[in-house]
């Protein structure tokens, strides 16, 4: 069940109702747990959509909603069934308590559960699965099945406030963590003894999982985008470029700093590193409902051209074409929420409330330095709130 009280059945309930009225005539979502593919113990991961929409986070778990009845009904696995194995399993009255669902039935094998006589008269089915009609185990039927995805990028782009809430406190928590590692960093440290150290920190302040896996990347590392087999030694007078991010309550932060191995920065470093955090506080300036990923991006293209010119990386006729990409090669921003990279539809403008993050960074392949910096922020109006303030080292 969920990991906090920040998100009740209110919640979830609403976000069923946005499901609802987004499937309109004749339709019904049918949303599936994700598949344990192994019965060796290891962490299962629930479909953030079906989190999103019930609150439960165990497997073999199954949602139906129905848009003209608003009918929800929950299938849940026997509690009963290999409870030697694999513990306790949520009971009907617990299901109820953190879902808000009323209708809860439990069946033994999720392959035999028929929900035919639940779909037969919609005229679409939504789905997050790639093969429904197998699954679903109907003897004959003829009925498109769309994917859930469809809408759901749409409603969870939006955020809400209980949902900004917990990506703050994500942020928080990496806060703390990279704060951790400031005091330790030196010249000899291995890159894995610091993710060692980050996912110890995290796991202390309360984000039971860290959001992705993290990059250490020092020295030339860092201009591997993602660089994550964190195995280099941290020497002396190189840059070590840390993108990591704790999870609370099964939302994601992402963060992005720089630090100096030996304590400080040459000259160089500190003018790209400059450059970086001027870029950053610019595309922060111009966050506001109502602008797309791709207008932001291009802004941030032409601010990127200006500092690239000042560093002497780009001159002449390489300022008006796409040369910075050299430098660049990447996107300043994606959107945030239960997944690092959450469900949005791109082409869509920003609205009150999305969660995104600003991420520019300059990588200088011949000097062997890399700087990011990345923050997480929430659009708000005619500008943008930062959720990871105050990370600053």
């Amino acid at each position: 069940m969920s990991n906090s009280n920040l998100l009740d059945h209110f919640f979830f309930s609403n976000n069923r109702r946005k499901l609802a009225n987004a499937l309109g005539k004749d339709s019904v979502a049918i949303v599936a747990a994700n598949k344990v593919f192994d019965e060796l113990p290891f962490r299962f991961i629930q479909n953030k959509n079906l989190f999103y929409l019930t609150g439960i986070e165990q497997e073999g778990t199954l949602l139906l909603v129905d848009g003209d009845s608003r009918k929800e009904i929950l299938f849940l696995q026997n509690p009963n069934v290999d409870k030697v194995w694999n513990g306790e399993r949520l009971t009907e009255r617990q299901a109820k308590e953190i879902s808000g669902i009323d209708e809860v039935f439990f069946y033994d094998v999720c392959e035999n559960l028929n929900l035919k006589k639940y779909y037969e008269s919609s005229t679409n089915v939504y789905t997050n699965f790639s093969d429904p009609l197998t699954f679903l185990n109907p003897e004959s039927i003829n009925i498109p099945c769309k994917d859930l995805n469809e809408l759901m990028s749409v409603i969870r782009m939006k955020k809400e406030d209980c949902e900004i809430e917990c990506i703050r406190r994500a942020g928080m928590i990496t806060k703390k963590g990279l704060e951790e590692v400031r005091h330790i960093l030196k010249p000899g440290i291995k890159e894995y003894e610091i993710e060692g150290i980050l996912l110890g920190s995290f796991i202390r302040y309360g984000a039971r999982y860290p959001s992705f896996a993290s990059i250490v990347a020092s020295g030339k590392n860092a201009c591997t985008l993602h660089y994550t087999k964190n195995l280099s030694q941290c020497e002396n007078g190189d840059l070590v470029l840390l993108d990591v991010g704790a999870e609370f309550c099964n939302y994601c932060s992402d963060v992005t700093r720089v630090m100096a191995v030996g304590g400080k920065f040459t000259r160089r470093q500190e003018k790209i590193y400059n450059a970086v955090l001027r870029i950053s506080q610019f595309a922060k300036s111009v966050v506001k409902v109502g602008i797309t990923f791709k207008e932001l991006q291009m802004m941030t293209g032409e601010k990127m051209k200006e500092e690239l010119s000042e560093l002497g990386l780009l001159k002449g006729s390489e300022l008006k074409g796409d040369e910075y990409k050299k430098y660049f090669m990447h996107g300043v921003s994606h959107s945030l929420g239960l997944d690092v990279h959450d469900l949005c539809d791109r082409k869509l403008p920003f609205c009150e409330n999305m969660v995104i993050t600003i991420e520019p960074g300059i990588y200088v392949q011949d000097e062997g330095v890399g700087v990011r910096i990345e923050d997480d922020v929430v659009v708000k109006g005619g500008c943008c709130e930062v959720l990871t303030e105050g990370i600053s080292l």
